[in-house]
């Protein structure tokens, strides 16, 4: 359990600093996608939450899904496979 813990905790500190450099881009590159966009804000009220909450979401479900399959092998037949 301590182990499914420290890889949540990882998974989502890496999450969040790729969504806050990625946020930041979109705020600092909102000029150059402003001409690319139709009928769209480049700064979306709406749109930019919306998709960093589903991103954090599968980032976060997913690191987990896969770590609760890892914590349930044997390590020793693991190791044995191997």
């Amino acid at each position: 359990m301590e182990v499914t813990w420290t890889v949540l905790k990882e998974a989502v500190l890496l999450t969040t600093a790729g969504l806050m450099f990625g946020v930041a881009a979109i705020y600092y590159g909102s000029k150059f996608l402003e001409k690319e966009l139709f009928q769209l804000k480049p700064l979306d009220p709406v749109l930019i939450p919306v998709s960093v909450l589903l991103l954090a979401g599968s980032a976060t479900v997913s690191s987990w899904l896969s770590d609760r399959k890892e914590a349930a092998l044997d390590p020793a037949n693991a190791l044995r496979n191997d």
